[in-house]
């Protein structure tokens, strides 16, 4: 069994008994935080299309436009 060099605290080893997991150019492998962290937030809120006029649509585009900013600010500091 391969993880390539994905630590041991991130990976459930359930989760790819018996598979050489190679790619992590396209994707890497998602941590057990992150899966919490993701189960935790869709089971507390709704999203919905950010293009309509549903209030689960406004909570997306919020959270949308919460991320574009975070990740605008980090990019101007590190130009």
């Amino acid at each position: 069994m391969l993880y390539a060099s994905v630590p041991v605290c991130c990976v459930n080893p359930g989760m790819f008994a018996g598979v050489t997991y190679l790619d992590h150019a396209g994707a890497t492998l998602y941590s057990e935080w992150q899966l919490s962290r993701t189960m935790q937030d869709l089971s507390e809120n709704v999203y919905g299309n950010p293009h309509s006029g549903s209030e689960s649509s406004h909570r997306t585009t919020e959270l949308v436009e919460l991320v574009r900013s975070r990740y605008a600010t980090e990019v101007k500091a590190l130009v």
